[in-house]
């Protein structure tokens, strides 16, 4: 066949060469017409008439027609200092509030980034002292990205922080301001599951900046009343966190229990004692960066503890043979998609291995098999040489992806492994296992997603930390088909769902909820049918034998 007149050599190369500008030129008509893409904005907090650097992609060479839009202003032409297809220097125009930044040439508009006007924020320059209200005389340091420890001296903070806390700024994206948040919902306070609370004395606090907190005013909230307030500036160095698409979620379940038995066989109307009481260990909807203002609709008793490390407490007492019991609640909160854009260049590939966060997320469990040799050996081979945590995360999100096919039935990661195929506990907890035994802080997630009929599915996905940004959310599950034919993906959904989730997810745990033992002569027990991850659910004491406990699944009563 090599000597037909169409194989020669010198038929070959006009044919290759043909092939080889076809190409280049089929990719350059692609790049030409690719939008404009906005890969950060720098700074992210500004004043009018300061210098705003927006990097990115497929700009153009010059500005020709194309513009940008800040808060939907457009700046004058004398605004512009430079143009380049990756980097655009523009002056903040005067009448500029906080709002979207986009980019727009005759190839599109590209997605909006967060712009705050510092003129916007408030901040209290002083404040007239009041006996016993805390207050704080300063911050330092003054500006430094998420996780940063920063010291607050001032007053009247208390000698233990109790119940106080020490809340930042939160902003989100809403599709038109009569849908922003109240004043009082734009905050967001230190996290104990992060244990951003370092040390609080009565004139001096070490907390770190949480994350999702934003650059504006810190304030200290005690029970004698909130502080004056003190700006701060969140710097952004690895990438950004965008909270956007707010949904509204009325949920409601609860727990029922029956078949009481009682040591000592009493009659009916018979008391023996001692008598017996069951605590119960309700979670709640949690208060995270993406999920906010939560609020209690009906609840059928009153816990004995509302909010304990993200757990309600229920007490039955002298529980009777014959008779059932039921907590019932129902919960109204707003959750968010979060976006992140990380620029893995910027991402530090050491930890301080001394903080809490970095030795708790990176340790084994009996749930989370870090140190185990199959999962060992899987981390040597997937994650990669390179340092970098962000890239060796997604290697192992990746791998995730082509070595499992979801299965509903096998939760079990190390019978994932094996068989190749899993549940979204197997993938949630093999990839948390990998990444904690390549010294990367990870934590599973656990709830619920919300399908295209609007039931609640159990559902568990991945959070993983860097340090100077915070925590980033991966769902290899569902973007594995997790709830096929239930759930329409987004475009994209494998690049999407890591970095990225939906306003779909309702969170109920985020790492393990420890429940504190109530009677040391307690029975604890761990129940499978709760849908968050917690250390146990429910503890008899006194005489009560057994019985039986049924926790609801959880029901969307409105979407809004």
């Amino acid at each position: 066949m090599s000597d037909h007149p169409f194989f020669s050599r010198t038929a070959i190369i006009p044919v290759a060469v043909l092939l080889i500008l076809t190409g280049v030129l089929y990719t350059s008509i692609r790049v030409s017409n690719q939008g404009p893409v906005i890969r950060s904005i720098t700074p992210a907090v500004a004043s009018p008439g300061d210098e705003l650097t927006i990097a990115g992609a497929h700009f153009g060479k010059s500005r020709d027609r194309g513009h940008v839009s800040i808060a939907g202003i457009v700046p004058t032409t004398s605004g512009y200092r430079e143009w380049s297809d990756s980097r655009i220097v523009v002056t903040v125009p005067d009448k500029v509030t906080s709002g979207l930044v986009y980019v727009v040439t005759d190839k599109g508009q590209s997605d909006g980034v967060l712009f705050t006007n510092r003129q916007n924020i408030p901040q209290v320059v002083s404040q007239t002292s009041v006996p016993g209200l805390p207050r704080i005389d300063s911050i330092d340091p003054a500006s430094g990205p998420p996780g940063t420890l920063i010291t607050i001296q001032g007053r009247n903070f208390g000698m233990n922080r109790g119940s106080s806390s020490v809340t930042f700024p939160w902003v989100a994206v809403y599709a038109t301001e009569a849908s922003s948040p109240s004043p009082d919902e734009t905050v967001i306070a230190a996290s104990s599951a992060d244990f951003d609370y370092q040390s609080w004395s009565d004139q001096e606090i070490q907390v770190r900046v949480p994350d999702g907190a934003v650059s504006g005013n810190v304030v200290v909230r005690t029970d004698k009343g909130a502080s004056n307030a003190s700006y701060y500036e969140v710097s952004q160095v690895v990438g950004t966190k965008t909270f956007r698409d707010r949904r509204s979620y009325a949920v409601h379940y609860g727990v029922e229990v029956s078949g009481v038995k009682l040591s000592g066989n009493p009659q009916a109307g018979e008391t023996v004692e001692p008598a017996n009481s069951l605590y119960l260990w309700l979670p709640r909807v949690q208060n995270v960066p993406d999920q906010r203002n939560i609020q209690v609709l009906t609840r059928n008793m009153e816990p004995m503890f509302d909010n304990v490390d993200g757990l309600s407490l229920y007490r039955l007492d002298n529980l009777a043979p014959g008779r059932s019991y039921k907590i019932s609640l129902s919960y109204i909160f707003d959750r968010f998609a979060v976006e992140t854009t990380i620029a893995p260049a910027r991402v530090s590939s050491t930890y301080d291995q001394s903080s809490e966060l970095f030795k708790t997320y990176t340790a084994p469990t009996d749930r989370i098999l870090a140190t185990n040799d199959a999962i060992r050996q899987v981390a040597r081979s997937v994650v990669g040489r390179d340092p970098n945590p962000y890239l060796r995360a997604r290697n192992v999100y990746n791998y995730l992806l082509k070595a499992l096919t979801y299965d509903p039935s096998i939760g079990d990661p190390l019978e994932a492994l094996d068989k190749e195929k899993g549940n979204d506990r197997a993938y949630a907890l093999l990839m948390t296992s990998i990444l904690r035994n390549a010294n990367i802080p990870a934590r599973v997630v656990a709830g619920h997603v919300v399908d295209d009929n609007q039931q609640a599915v159990p559902h568990q996905w991945v959070e993983f930390y860097l340090e100077n940004f915070g925590w980033v959310p991966a769902d290899p599950s569902l973007a594995d088909g997790a709830l096929e034919g239930r759930f329409k993906l987004p475009e994209g959904a494998a690049d999407y769902y890591f970095g990225n989730l939906d306003n779909r997810h309702i969170t109920f745990s985020r790492g393990m909820l420890a429940a504190r033992r109530m009677d040391p002569k307690g029975r604890p027990k761990r129940s499978e049918d709760a849908f968050a991850v917690q250390s146990l659910t429910e503890e008899a004491t006194g005489n009560l034998e057994s019985y039986t406990s049924v926790w609801d699944k959880l029901i969307i009563i409105g979407v809004y």
